[in-house]
């Protein structure tokens, strides 16, 4: 704001310290301060120290891997358990102690660094990418006083009315600060992922050592002609690896609860692009339970045909289920 009214809009400004400014920054270190909070919380109450050093980030990385089509990060961080163990320990210590720590300045640097890392090994290791989140760190440098470093120490010291600055001139700043950090405490207690209220993805839940997916089967002539890896290199071309992980988390649940109408449904919506799958005659959709450790990914302990696609015919939804 001083930079564009200074050198765009070639306006006087005034180098004092404001609470026009001071104050909603320090609501922004709030707010990221629960963002982290609860994701931290919520992994300690559900499943406790059972989450640190029974290596539950170790089955959370194979759920994602699974997920990105048996995709394997470039070092298989998976095979040291001490690592895993150390990695949780600092990703719970992280997300629960930011907002203590981030009330005081000494401190912000160091998160930044934490921030930086936690987020790049996660990108490394699970494809998740949080750089919108870290637009915002930002807000934990002190630029006043590099300001006053750039100024040889020479700059101006804040007049005492701005210092006072009048609070009720800022009534509409308070009040939406209040409805923003009481929506995200309440989003944060409920575990609510939404907009603008959200509480960011816990990972807070013990992953079983076997899970289901969803797994594809491509046909030409009756004979199989694609592997569920070479269909959902192609789903993949047109939608990202999360949103299908959604949708086929929706086609799980629904086939648990025997909704088959909904499963059929599903199935259409995954395949929205039939030209992209005109090589086959039929896909056939299954719900298989395998164990997640990715040597053993083809170890099938159970195989549901849940429907089956057809990209060369319309067809009806229930003529998916029936097919």
């Amino acid at each position: 704001d001083a930079l564009i009214s200074r050198h765009i809009l070639k306006k006087k400004i005034s180098t004092a310290s404001s609470a026009r400014y001071g104050f909603p920054i320090k609501i922004a270190i709030l707010l990221l301060g629960l963002i982290y909070f609860f994701p931290g919380f919520w992994k300690l109450w559900g499943a406790g120290f059972d989450w640190i050093f029974k290596c539950n980030m170790q089955y959370q990385m194979y759920v994602r891997w699974s997920a990105l089509n048996d995709w394997l990060p470039f070092f298989r961080l998976d095979n040291y358990p001490v690592l895993i163990v150390l990695c949780s320990i600092f990703v719970i210590a992280f997300e629960i102690s930011f907002i203590f720590l981030a009330i005081r300045p000494a401190y912000r640097l160091w998160l930044i660094l934490g921030g930086l890392i936690m987020h790049t090994g996660i990108f490394l290791f699970m494809k998740i990418s949080f750089f919108a989140l870290m637009l915002a760190y930002p807000v934990l440098v002190d630029w006043e006083m590099i300001y006053k470093k750039l100024r040889n120490g020479r700059a101006k010291q804040a007049a005492k009315d701005e210092i006072n600055f009048k609070w009720k001139e800022i009534k509409w700043l308070i009040l939406l600060s209040a409805v923003l950090l009481g929506g995200n405490i309440i989003a944060g207690i409920a575990k609510v992922k939404s907009y603008p209220f959200a509480c960011y993805p816990t990972f807070d839940y013990m992953v079983p050592h076997k899970k289901d997916f969803i797994y594809y089967e491509g046909y030409k002539n009756g004979i199989l002609t694609g592997n569920t890896h070479q269909i959902k290199e192609r789903i993949f071309k047109r939608r990202p690896p999360t949103n299908i992980e959604s949708v086929e988390n929706n086609l799980l649940r629904s086939h648990h609860q025997s909704d088959n109408t909904q499963v059929a449904a599903i199935i259409k919506q995954i395949f929205p692009f039939k030209s992209d799958f005109e090589e086959y005659d039929s896909i056939v959709v299954h719900c298989i339970e395998k164990e997640l450790v990715p040597e053993r990914k083809n170890n099938f302990t159970k195989k549901i045909r849940l429907g089956v696609f057809l990209p060369h015919e319309q067809v009806s939804a229930d003529s998916v289920l029936t097919q």
